[in-house]
């Protein structure tokens, strides 16, 4: 302790009188935490918590689009094309509806973009419950189908979100100017 009032004394160039604890209180818990954050590796070159899901990737606006239903009428194409957009949107779609991300932005119609941020903007004095930001959504299983493919197709997620139950999500997909969109929700 004496070492250290002696390097503070040096460090601001006058001693230390004996009625200021609250300073040497503060030099110390300075040094304290700068021990710490030096010990734990404080910086960005940490490798991330596995006990925490991925950072969102930073808003971009709409993602590279899917391409639309094959003119050759390649029905498996057609369904891995809807099924990307399907995975985009429901990759920024389910942490928006538990409180955990923005807008969605990929994925979906201007017109399903604004119904949402209109059902948000409704709810928004609603704080979401604590247990609610602590679950982490992910899609267990996509199913796509439809009787016109080309034309229509519908998709049901089945979400698991860490609570022990398990959702569907149901979406309609259509393809708009050459590209695959999610234009309804089943809510």
């Amino acid at each position: 302790m004496r070492e250290l009032a002696r390097s503070a004394r040096r460090w601001l160039g006058r001693p230390l009188r004996e009625q200021s604890p609250a300073l040497l209180g503060a030099l110390v818990g300075l040094l304290l935490l700068g021990a710490i954050v030096a010990i734990a590796g404080g910086g960005s070159d940490r490798e991330p918590r596995e006990d925490l899901p991925p950072a969102p990737a930073p808003l971009r606006g709409d993602e590279p689009p899917a391409p639309a239903p094959a003119e050759d009428g390649g029905a498996q194409d057609t369904l891995d094309a809807a099924e990307q957009t399907a995975q985009a949107f429901l990759d920024e779609y389910l942490p928006f509806t538990h409180g955990q991300g923005p807008l969605p932005r990929t994925g979906l119609t201007p017109e399903l973009r604004d119904s949402l941020r209109r059902d948000y903007e409704s709810r928004r004095a609603r704080v979401p419950p604590a247990a609610q930001l602590e679950l982490r959504p992910q899609v267990v299983k996509l199913d796509m189908s439809g009787t016109d493919p080309a034309e229509r197709l519908e998709a049901e997620a089945l979400v698991e979100d860490g609570s022990g139950t398990r959702y569907p999500v149901r979406m309609t997909l259509r393809p708009v100017d050459g590209v695959w969109r999610v234009t309804d929700l089943g809510r």
